[in-house]
């Protein structure tokens, strides 16, 4: 494996290389592979980079080395990589259960675009786990009602109930997070909102915002700030 760009690693511990002899072993590959891995996603942001990595390399040398395992067969390899493999292999909106490998895609497309802020901070997501205090009493703020939301099209909605209880103990650990989130605010956004256990921020808008928030929030935040998009379906 060659990796450029990011800080992922170029070793036995690169999630796309590990998926690749995975997939050999359990798949009966006889042929071998060099990765040239192109790293976009920032690495340590909360984006899921290396999961997806794991995921496009399984799908890929399903298909380069004519495996034929089915979607279910590549989920269970998957699973045994990380907790978000599986995500990234159906791709698009979906509910994850379990630790998070077990999918239920929801068939809804989201048209707002996504303003990324990515500080240039490392966050532990051990430590941010291990401050996480979870409420005993039930939370008003469920996964069903971005789930109503979603499948009804209100985006406004889905941007006010959308939630991340990662928020809390990441800001109280990390300030400049929680400074970042203040400089991102708009009232033509929903959000700022953490993505996993961060670093990353984000923001959703609506297409026709999105360009000139962009430009207004690389003059708020020291910061690298990216434009993105849903895919357009699962797998896409």
């Amino acid at each position: 494996i060659h990796v450029e760009g990011g800080q992922a690693p170029a070793d036995e511990s690169n999630l796309a290389l590990r998926a690749a002899r995975l997939l050999a072993s359990r798949g009966g590959a006889r042929e071998g592979v060099h990765i040239d891995l192109r790293k976009r996603i920032p690495s340590g942001a909360g984006l899921g980079g290396g999961s997806s990595d794991a995921a496009a390399t399984l799908r890929t040398l399903n298909a380069l080395w004519a495996l034929n395992a089915s979607l279910e067969d590549l989920c269970a390899l998957g699973a045994q990589l990380g907790s978000d493999v599986n995500f990234f292999l159906y791709g698009g909106a979906a509910l994850c259960s379990g630790r998070g490998e077990v999918v239920h895609p929801l068939g809804v497309y989201n048209p707002t675009k996504y303003l990324l802020c990515v500080p240039q901070l490392h966050v532990s997501t051990r430590d941010i786990y291990a401050r996480l205090r979870m409420p005993l009493t039930t939370p008003t703020r469920r996964s069903t009602n971005i789930i109503e939301a979603m499948t009804r099209e209100d985006w406004p909605a889905v941007g006010r109930e959308i939630f991340n209880r990662l928020e809390e103990p990441a800001y109280a650990a990390y300030p400049h997070l929680a400074a970042v989130r203040q400089a991102m605010a708009s009232e033509d956004s929903w959000g700022p909102m953490l993505s996993g256990s961060g670093c990353a921020l984000f923001l959703m808008a609506m297409p026709e915002k999105a360009d000139g928030l962009a430009v207004g929030l690389e003059d708020r935040v020291s910061s690298g700030v990216f434009l993105t998009a849903s895919p357009l379906r699962a797998g896409g």
